[in-house]
């Protein structure tokens, strides 16, 4: 699972703006409430049954069952919307490669470039309704990877 440990961005307003959008979005809160219960139900060595042993159920979990990502699908989606949407700013990086040519301009070896993120996460030739919360945005591997840089990733070059 993605981890919530964010350099740019306090992970506190990220979970809020994470509730915001899922309280917003009944059909969503409902898909990743099913994935967090059915985890639980899965992988915690507590009773179910009772609202008041959640803290106990989620504490009970395995590390390594935490981090491995394939139990939280709806979830990831809606966490990733949500940093599209509002981790947004200025993202600095030094090219310490070879100089390399970016769309007709070379960045010498040294020097800085500066990604404004609001770019690319509200291009509409790349997200439609790019201001709207739609997790199951249907996009390709490869463009996933160019059109999302919310943790800092995209490519390199």
């Amino acid at each position: 699972m993605t981890v919530l440990l964010l350099a740019s961005f306090d992970a506190s307003k990220c979970v809020f703006w994470l509730f915001a959008y899922l309280l917003q979005h009944p059909p969503w809160m409902e898909r990743v409430q099913a994935e967090v219960f059915a985890f639980l139900n899965n992988h915690s060595c507590t009773a179910q049954n009772d609202p008041s042993s959640f803290a106990a159920s989620l504490s009970s979990v395995p590390l390594s069952m935490w981090e491995v990502s394939t139990h939280f699908p709806a979830l990831e989606l809606c966490l990733q919307e949500t940093l599209r949407l509002v981790v947004n700013g200025a993202l600095l990086r030094r090219n310490v490669s070879s100089n390399v040519t970016v769309r007709g301009h070379t960045i010498r070896h040294g020097e800085y470039t500066v990604l404004m993120t609001e770019n690319l996460h509200f291009d509409s030739n790349i997200y439609e309704e790019p201001y709207r919360f739609l997790p199951d945005r249907n996009q390709s591997i490869a463009t996933a990877r160019e059109s999302f840089v919310g943790w800092g990733r995209g490519t390199s070059g």
